[in-house]
């Protein structure tokens, strides 16, 4: 193991993480979670579709944390779906609201997606600020991620902040976004997207739901300067069984069961499975688009088409994992 680490060190200057057998990467200054556990709260809305799940650091509690609103996909409106990911945002030191924008697959109209999370986020910080016991959000660093349909969401919400009396998103990443070939809840232009907003758009080569569109347009399509602004394809690899499907951001943990189903929530636990795709892909551009947009820090993983940002970990025979696509210019 340890010759392996070595190895993979040589490759990249990345520190990394060993768990179970498995290589994770860890930012340069988290060589480990600062908090050991995490309290999910739900909060539920007065309208049906507006509850939200409330994840909060925990062991050490801190008094303010900063703050991911976390969107998802179509029919996905568990966190159990996305649960692995979610923990690892929180015990990193961020509050996560997972707004439930649906109440199931077929009665929420997707026009009403983004008023619904709206809603959920409104009521999730007042939530929060009720109580001082409860971690405050830090209302000046606040981040946007979503998936699939979540990915619009996010984006219509980083559009329209201003507007909708949120706090400004200092950071937005999609995540395989799109409609699948409709245009409900979507909104006609995002050219005047805030252009101080950092942005990553992650795209899957292999995504038959909803291909690479709507991904591509806010990448040309937003004035946003490409220092803080790049497009990534996610590439299949098929000597290490590494795929680029739609459902690569799910990474299940049932510890964070919302007590909710659909058959898009049974089906991402059927074909779940937390990879090098998680962790070089979603998590370590996610995270280092945190550290870059809150702190100016790690700026160099999260944009440039550098190594670090295109690197995707190390397979079979000790040979690198096909490395991330970085569109940096429009």
């Amino acid at each position: 193991m340890k010759l392996e680490l070595l190895k993979i060190l040589s490759i990249i200057s990345l520190p990394l993480l060993v768990k179970s057998q498995e290589i994770k990467p860890v930012l340069p200054d988290t060589s480990e979670y600062k908090h050991a556990e995490v309290s999910f709260d739900l909060v539920e809305g007065t309208k049906t579709a507006q509850d939200a799940w409330v994840f909060q650091p925990l062991s050490p509690k801190p008094q303010k944390a900063d703050v991911v609103i976390f969107n998802h996909g179509y029919g996905a409106y568990n966190p159990a779906c996305y649960g692995a990911w979610i923990a690892h945002l929180v015990k990193r030191g961020n509050i996560v609201i997972f707004p439930r924008y649906q109440h199931t697959s077929y009665t929420t109209l997707p026009s009403s997606f983004t008023d619904h999370a709206l809603q959920s986020i409104l009521n999730s910080f007042a939530w929060l600020e009720k109580d001082s016991s409860r971690v405050q959000p830090n209302l000046e660093h606040v981040a946007l991620v979503g998936h699939s349909y979540g990915g619009v969401v996010s984006a219509n919400l980083a559009l329209k902040y201003k507007e909708f009396k949120i706090p400004k998103p200092s950071a937005l990443m999609v995540c395989q976004p799109g409609t699948g070939g409709f245009r409900s809840g979507r909104y006609k232009s995002y050219e005047e997207m805030d252009t101080t907003i950092h942005l990553l758009s992650i795209i899957g080569h292999d995504d038959v739901v909803v291909g690479g569109f709507f991904g591509k347009e806010l990448f040309y399509k937003t004035k946003i300067p490409t220092s803080r602004s790049n497009l990534v394809v996610h590439k299949r690899d098929y000597r290490n069984n590494i795929s680029a499907s739609h459902n690569e951001p799910v990474s299940v943990d049932k510890t964070y069961d919302g007590n909710v189903t659909s058959g898009v929530i049974l089906g991402s636990y059927a074909v779940n499975k937390e990879d090098e795709v998680d962790y070089y892909c979603y998590w370590k551009l996610f995270d280092a688009l945190l550290d870059c947009s809150f702190y100016d820090k790690n700026c160099d993983i999260a944009f440039g088409d550098t190594p670090e940002q295109r690197y995707m970990g190390v397979g079979k025979d000790d040979e690198p994992i096909e490395e991330l696509e970085i569109i940096t210019q429009k």
